[in-house]
């Protein structure tokens, strides 16, 4: 199963298999819906290291650009209610959304802001550079870990309730165009089950509030599309 096909390959096709037309769309209408009453009562906050594309995300979600020079965030942004839009089959499917919060990626900015940043908000996208875990892993899962310890030892702090949803970011960075979809796949796969594994130790005892590990890629407009629904849909799911 393709990490990019969540609509296009497995959906789409399975449900006018099974269903006419119309029925396909009342389906797609039912699952609009429920993330249009869901996100637009929700309060996001997007976390993760420097230059991980945090900004890109809160930009992409709002139908923006993707960020092209890395900004460096201090403190806390907010970006107050937005649209979420996507194209499904020709139409635009709009979701008021929420206040996001958006708040520095280094370890200084961590501790002075992360906490008070988090207590408020129902949901955690914590960002992991794709391409940054690809040429330093052991780096890149130093930081991830300690960012995750961070998450459990304030957990007390936030919404009791609250939902933790890692994103894998910058995947297209990673796409070997010398390998065949299914090898690409497969890599992406094995990085998304690491990561998976590496989440569940950490959180440990709060465990239950992490949704998944989802590919994304905020650059490319394809990924991005299809993406971008599984994982607010997921997040949406019971949890």
């Amino acid at each position: 199963m393709s990490a990019f096909s969540f609509i296009n390959s497995l959906v789409k096709p399975v449900l006018k298999m099974y269903t006419g037309k119309d029925e396909w769309i009342d389906i797609f209408n039912s699952i609009f819906g429920d993330l249009k009453k869901y996100w637009s009562s929700k309060t996001l906050i997007v976390l993760g290291p420097t230059a991980s594309g945090k900004d890109s995300l809160l930009n992409r979600l709002q139908k923006k650009s993707a960020v092209s020079d890395h900004s460096q965030t201090r403190g806390v942004e907010e970006v107050s209610k937005y649209k979420l839009s996507w194209p499904i089959d020709g139409n635009s499917i709009e979701i008021n959304a929420a206040p996001s919060l958006n708040v520095g990626g280094e370890i200084d900015q961590r501790e002075r802001y992360w906490k008070a940043a988090c207590e408020p908000c129902d949901v955690i996208f914590y960002l992991v550079d794709a391409e940054k875990f690809k040429d330093d892993k052991s780096a890149c899962l130093k930081r991830f870990k300690d960012d995750l310890k961070w998450i459990v030892s304030n957990s007390q702090f936030f919404k009791k309730d609250f939902k933790l949803t890692i994103i894998l970011n910058k995947i297209d960075l990673i796409i070997d165009d010398n390998l065949s979809d299914d090898e690409n796949d497969k890599n992406i796969s094995s990085t998304i089950l690491e990561i998976t594994d590496a989440s569940k130790k950490i959180l440990s005892i709060i465990s239950s509030r992490l949704v998944g590990v989802f590919p994304l890629s905020t650059t490319d407009d394809y990924l991005f599309a299809v993406n971008s629904v599984q994982i607010l849909k997921e997040t949406m799911g019971e949890g």
